[in-house]
């Protein structure tokens, strides 16, 4: 059996347990199991399956409340982007390390913090408005979503360490695009959350409910996931849009979802001053441009924490785009159902949130352990 034999299983498997088929996967991965036996993407995937199909069989109603943290884009290499250019501070503030990342990860798992789906924490009434799920979850976990901000890799962080664009390595499995030594360029499983946390979750597969991912939110002024189909004047645009929609549907065939991050990622979010005619162009081109990538997309995670009150048009005008949630950023526990939409407060777990709002990191992981000396270098 060939690698690439090899990756067509591992989709297989991948798919087959995204929709919960167990006997599916297992089907898929004892296929591979005949030419690869002890091979870890086969063996860990096998021991997922059984983890995420006995959960189904533990879970209860739970009380706990669910909680949203989220990232952007973690610092590879702290040399790179903490070099005091003018990215830097920026980067100090908005990013987390991706030795902070592991770090955080390990914590979570060991305070009882489980991943769930979003789609888990409602359901659609005849009318479609989003209503209360009753969520499950194995005693004792904690549900959680994790979400990654402005999956987009813009062209100002290339030389600073980051990935170029997310891909597929040579069995077909997702990872990122990094620039090696040499200048050369290679696909890796480190080089962001998406590909780590997968890899944490076949390692730990009890810290994911039934294979549950996150999601990536995704802009469209600078392209998408790395690729710049912003340019519509590029004369490869078409094979550029059908490269990174082949990659986010490894993506998606995995667990992940995506979520609109708006076009613009406009100023005008950021006070809440965009109008009602603005927020419905943005959308527009989002769609136009960005759907095609992503496939269609339910959340709006708010630029700058973007959030609008009770009532207010801009939320009809999100709900009638299709979306049901929106995701505005705060420290705090928020989570209610305000008429077409449920909105979902999420907490950044990150260089400034560490540095100015520990206190509420502590639920989570102790940030003076976590904080990488990097940053001091």
């Amino acid at each position: 059996m060939s690698e690439s034999e090899l990756g067509g299983l591992l989709r297989a498997a991948d798919v087959a347990t995204t929709a919960h088929d167990w006997a599916a996967a297992r089907r898929a991965l004892d296929a591979a199991a005949v030419s690869y036996p002890r091979d870890r993407d086969v063996t860990r995937r096998a021991h997922a399956v059984d983890v995420f199909e006995q959960q189904a069989s533990d879970a209860v109603p739970t009380e706990e409340r669910p909680r949203h943290a989220f990232f952007h884009s973690l610092v590879i290499d702290p040399a790179k982007a903490f070099d005091h250019d003018g990215d830097s501070a920026g980067y100090q503030e908005w990013m987390t390390t991706r030795d902070e990342f592991a770090r955080i990860l390990d914590s979570l798992l060991e305070r009882g913090w489980m991943l769930i789906d979003i789609e888990d924490l409602f359901d659609v009434d005849a009318a479609g408005t989003p209503t209360p799920a009753v969520l499950k979850l194995p005693p004792g976990r904690k549900p959680l979503v994790i979400s990654i901000d402005d999956v987009n890799y813009y062209p100002y962080m290339e030389d600073d360490g980051f990935p170029l664009r997310l891909g597929v390595d040579d069995r077909g499995v997702g990872g990122t695009v990094m620039r090696q030594l040499d200048g050369s360029e290679a696909v890796t499983r480190d080089g962001d959350v998406m590909p780590l946390l997968d890899e944490f979750i076949l390692d730990h597969p009890e810290f994911s409910y039934q294979g549950a991912r996150g999601l990536m939110a995704v802009t469209g002024y600078a392209g998408a996931l790395g690729y710049r189909t912003n340019d519509l004047a590029r004369a490869d645009h078409a094979q550029l849009v059908a490269t990174a929609a082949a990659v986010a549907g490894r993506y998606r065939d995995s667990g992940w979802r995506f979520a609109s991050h708006s076009y613009t990622h406009s100023q005008r979010f950021k006070d809440a001053s965009i109008s009602l005619a603005q927020l419905r162009s943005d959308i527009a081109r989002w769609k136009a441009e960005v759907e095609p990538i992503t496939g269609p997309v339910n959340v709006f995670v708010g630029p700058f924490g973007f959030r609008v009150p009770h009532g207010d048009p801009r939320a009809a005008e999100l709900a009638q785009a299709g979306f049901e949630v929106l995701c505005p950023v705060s420290s705090f526990d928020y989570l209610r159902f305000q008429g077409p939409l449920m909105v979902m407060d999420r907490i950044n777990f990150d260089g400034l949130e560490m540095r100015v709002n520990a206190k509420y990191l502590v639920p989570f992981f102790d940030p003076a352990k976590v904080r990488d000396p990097a940053r001091d270098r």
